[in-house]
């Protein structure tokens, strides 16, 4: 999944790249990583509030300061809260997921022609919301768009509690 988003993020266009759910900022410093070589700005957005995933006060003092020397813009809000950068070439949403449509809702538009919507969990059956909301958003409402994940082997061995996902969606 993480060189997936590598490759999202080296094709689409526009200087920002939003992150929604941070945690302890794994995906975040693969963001990171890959934005240093694109010339882009990777937007952290997380309440860290123990709502859903147990995003603790501890853990926002510890990852904040380990993204912000990366040259990640943590920002400690919800995402249906956070300010919207200019510029938004992608938004990879894998944060509080009893709300995964209102997050598609507010992040679509602020994304450039051409930029790009991912999801994580689309697949993961602890989650089912996840996909029935995208569903729910993308079916009937919008014009043709790509919709695929075809995980590895060494994913499907990897992930535990069944398979998590990505579905993306160029605007």
């Amino acid at each position: 999944e993480r060189g997936k988003l590598r490759e999202l993020m080296t094709a689409s266009p526009g200087k920002a790249v939003v992150e929604l759910g941070v945690f302890e900022g794994a995906t975040t410093k693969v963001l990171a990583d890959a934005a240093t070589w694109l010339g882009k700005t990777v937007y952290a957005i997380d309440p860290w509030d123990d709502r859903q995933d147990g995003a603790t006060e501890e853990m926002y003092e510890r990852v904040r300061p380990e993204l912000e020397a990366l040259g990640v813009k943590v920002i400690r809000q919800s995402s249906l809260e956070a300010p919207i950068p200019d510029d938004v070439g992608l938004v990879y949403i894998d944060g509080d997921h009893r709300h995964c449509l209102q997050d598609i809702e507010r992040w679509w538009p602020a994304l450039v022609p051409g930029g790009v919507l991912v999801v994580h969990d689309v697949f993961d059956p602890g989650w089912p919301q996840v996909l029935a909301d995208l569903r729910r958003w993308w079916v009937g409402t919008r014009p043709v768009h790509y919709l695929e994940y075809r995980p590895t082997e060494q994913e499907q061995r990897e992930y535990q509690h069944g398979l998590s996902g990505l579905a993306w969606i160029f605007k």
